[in-house]
């Protein structure tokens, strides 16, 4: 039977994403895979990263959503206070993961893979999302809380009974194993692959949510 699947935040953490996709998940033709954004930053292999979504695209159905963290790259491209911000929140490591310290020699097809990405998505039981919705106005209309927001708040009469699956902001895997057996409207699957901890909680792995049967699978960060 065809799977819907959720990957929240790879983060560059390619080879992790790769072992999750083709020996855990076993990711098969028929199935429709949603990435929730973050491809790039902080990890050691942005490019490689984007290099498999586009080889994934070309033999599976892959929906991917924008991050704040792509969004932060590509505006990166206008120099200034919006370079050295994204260079701060690992664009360094972007950019060693393409050889290069300059932004204007990665390659143009990098910027029109993030040009491609979407924002949400809407499935039969869920709204799939970088970060949340902001639910103190008709949700569709703020974009920027789309990539930004950390309230996790849901507005089930504006989602018409529809849990939010988002990624963003990081919970250790178990935490994110207890909201879906306790029924959580709102359902973060980021497992913040490329932490080892943050806030004291340990963290360092990469989850796939299957959307129908809500069995989340996952693995732990294999990059070092």
């Amino acid at each position: 039977m065809p799977r819907k699947l959720a990957i929240a935040d790879i983060h560059g953490c390619t080879q992790s994403f790769k072992h999750l996709v083709e020996d855990v998940v076993a990711l098969q033709s028929d199935d429709t895979l949603y990435l929730l954004g973050d491809y790039v930053d902080r990890g050691l292999d942005s490019k490689g990263t984007i290099d498999y979504i586009e080889e994934l695209r070309r033999n599976y159905t892959i929906k991917a959503l924008m991050g704040n963290h792509d969004l932060m790259m590509k505006n990166a491209l206008e120099g200034g206070p919006k370079y050295d911000h994204w260079f701060k929140a690992g664009g360094e490591e972007t950019l060693h993961s393409f050889g290069t310290t300059d932004i204007k020699k990665i390659p143009d097809c990098y910027f029109d893979f993030i040009d491609t990405l979407d924002l949400f998505y809407e499935t039969e039981n869920a709204f799939l999302v970088h970060a949340g919705f902001n639910f103190d106005v008709p949700f569709r209309d703020d974009t920027e809380a789309m990539l930004w927001t950390r309230n996790e708040r849901v507005d089930l009469q504006q989602t018409h009974g529809k849990k939010v699956i988002h990624g963003h902001t990081p919970k250790a895997v178990m935490q994110i194993i207890d909201d879906i057996r306790l029924g959580a409207d709102n359902i973060c699957i980021d497992a913040g692959c490329v932490f080892d901890s943050k806030d004291g909680v340990p963290m360092g792995h990469l989850t796939c949510l299957d959307l129908d049967t809500m069995v989340l699978q996952f693995v732990g960060r294999i990059e070092d």
